[in-house]
């Protein structure tokens, strides 16, 4: 740890890359891997005269811990797709990342009422009449999955269904369809 100026340190990480942290009265202001970052973070703290309440503001407006808190109850899947998940239960997903932190924000103020995702227009991939086991994708394509395995895409509607129904036929053997 370096001191940089009152209250202003600098650390360095186990893999040399340093980091700014301000502090004041135990009081974890900010901290960011850019010196100018903070610098300007820095500048307000004095400009505010270290007032506590004012620092307490200036944490809540840089947010320490922020994507944590940003990204709650947000996952995305091994394709880039964004997804609502509490308690294990599946409420909503997109490709557009604000648009799912909307979806979030909206359940939370509801209390998780999925109703609020309705009235705004969203509705799950069943309601968009998708056969079983297709997906669209975000070049609006079609993907055919099944138990996590994805078995192509395709550009229409039509021929990943016929896709889709060979291989149900042949129990999901996807060398036999490829023979057929």
């Amino acid at each position: 740890m370096m001191k940089i100026k009152k209250h202003l340190f600098k650390y360095m990480r186990k893999d040399n890359v340093p980091y700014y942290v301000i502090t004041y009265k135990r009081i974890n202001v900010a901290n960011r891997k850019n010196l100018e970052d903070i610098l300007e973070i820095y500048e307000e703290c004095v400009a505010c005269k270290w007032d506590i309440c004012c620092l307490e503001e200036i944490k809540d407006k840089y947010r320490i811990g922020g994507h944590r808190n940003k990204m709650r109850y947000i996952y995305q899947n091994q394709v880039g797709q964004y997804f609502i998940q509490k308690n294990g239960k599946h409420w909503a997903s997109s490709w557009d990342k604000d648009e799912i932190l909307k979806f979030r924000d909206m359940l939370l103020e509801s209390d998780w009422d999925a109703m609020v995702l309705e009235d705004e227009g969203y509705h799950k991939r069943r309601n968009h009449n998708l056969p079983k086991y297709i997906w669209i994708t975000p070049s609006n394509r079609y993907c055919i999955s099944y138990k996590g395995i994805s078995y192509g895409v395709f550009s229409s509607l039509e021929v990943a269904v016929e896709e889709r129904d060979l291989l149900i036929k042949h129990d999901w053997d996807y060398n036999f369809v490829d023979m057929y």
